[in-house]
């Protein structure tokens, strides 16, 4: 295997919207790692993002000599080895890895809700939409009552939670903000942290 390698030269591939890559942005700002952006399209077969990863899913991080690394945990856990700082939890922590496994479902979820309700009106599904919504408003349910709400820390956890929680009050169609107060607030204090602000997504309209 390879041995890990840091430079300011590393790329991040990604799109402008991508939640995923968001919580490798604000990880890495955390850390004071500077990742040079290349923004790609995803959605076709030309696409350049193919030369680097047969899932052309974003983000991908290209390290100096040539290896990539095309998903967000691994992505996060590269860095955190890198900084000697802790962002994603060892395996012999389980409560802190249940957390990192629900937001990351709760993400998953919430990105397919996004993609769905981006299609045009003729194209969605609405047994996809209903599954999604019923889905996230549970996980919500679970969140607004066992969440720690005081949480300001950038970790793999609060970052995936925030990225999505962020797309859930900007852009899907859930309206969740006054059944989850607490979900809310935690959500607009975090929405206040440097690398929430420095990695916040363009206007939908742009």
């Amino acid at each position: 295997g390879g041995s890990i390698s840091f430079s300011a030269t590393m790329r991040l591939i990604l799109t402008p919207n991508s939640p995923y890559a968001r919580v490798v942005r604000m990880i890495a700002l955390d850390a004071g790692i500077a990742l040079n952006l290349s923004f790609m399209p995803t959605r076709d077969a030309a696409d350049e993002i193919l030369n680097y990863t047969p899932t052309g899913k974003v983000p991908t991080l290209v390290l100096d000599d040539g290896t990539t690394l095309s998903d967000t945990r691994v992505i996060c856990e590269h860095i955190q080895v890198g900084c000697g700082k802790c962002y994603v939890s060892p395996v012999s922590d389980t409560d802190a890895r249940h957390w990192e496994g629900l937001v990351a479902g709760f993400l998953d979820g919430i990105a397919v809700l996004d993609r769905e309700v981006r299609r045009e009106i003729e194209d969605q599904s609405p047994s996809i939409l209903a599954l999604e919504k019923r889905r996230a408003l549970r996980c919500l349910d679970h969140f607004e009552n066992a969440w720690d709400h005081g949480c300001r820390d950038i970790k793999f956890a609060s970052a995936t939670l925030f990225a999505a929680l962020d797309i859930g009050d900007r852009r899907s169609p859930l309206d969740w903000r006054s059944g989850h107060p607490k979900m809310a607030q935690w959500l607009d204090h975090f929405r206040a942290l440097p690398p929430a602000i420095e990695t916040a997504p363009p206007p939908a309209n742009s």
